[in-house]
């Protein structure tokens, strides 16, 4: 995989969560409203070798993953 594409798969998959999660979060605070926020990921974020070339997007929901545990 070229870098540029990896770069572009990040983007999308992991960086676009990231900031989706903090401009709702916020929101939720500044209402105090509460909640939960609920981001379903793929298996390609759990098991490897599923399919070819996943290695980018599998990082990416293995992020995604990370990033919802740590946050409370």
């Amino acid at each position: 995989m070229a870098e540029d594409d990896f770069k572009k798969t990040v983007k999308v998959n992991f960086m676009a969560v990231w900031f989706l999660v903090k401009a709702v979060g916020r929101k939720m605070c500044d209402r105090g409203i509460g909640g939960s926020i609920v981001l379903l990921t793929s298996i390609n974020g759990c098991e490897r070798g599923l399919y070819n070339r996943a290695a980018a997007f599998g990082s990416c929901m293995t992020g995604v993953n990370q990033l919802i545990r740590s946050h409370y």
